[in-house]
């Protein structure tokens, strides 16, 4: 507990909700669903000694889920989450973590998510 209270009384915490939208090309054509997420995100500009991390992430929120075809439903996890928004970044190219830290919760302009920054995508048979 004390542990806690000693990381919490030294960061800046930020807090918003974001809107995670996902758009499937399917042979009936294109599929939509979206979801939003709470994100905080406690930032410490002097890592913690014990772990060495600048942002310790919380989320919360569902899967996004878009059903691609009748019975059959896709889900975009939130697992690993975090490290999609550290690297979706970009668009504050030559900022500090702080800085867009400070302004993501502001952001409208959608970030596209490419590469191996897509989320883990499962469906059930």
């Amino acid at each position: 507990m004390i542990l806690a209270l000693t990381l919490t009384g030294c960061s800046e915490n930020h807090f918003w909700h974001h809107k995670r939208a996902l758009v499937i090309n399917t042979p009936q054509g294109v599929v939509s669903g979206a979801s939003v997420v709470e994100v905080r995100a406690a930032f410490d500009a002097n890592p913690s000694r014990i772990t060495g991390r600048e942002v310790f992430w919380c989320l919360t929120g569902e899967a996004t889920v878009v059903e691609v075809a009748q019975g059959r439903t896709l889900f975009a996890l939130l697992g690993g989450s975090e490290e999609r928004l550290a690297a979706a970044k970009d668009c504050f190219a030559g900022m500090t973590r702080g800085e867009w830290l400070r302004l993501i919760p502001v952001q409208t302009e959608p970030v596209a998510l490419t590469g191996d920054l897509i989320p883990m995508l499962v469906t059930f048979c």
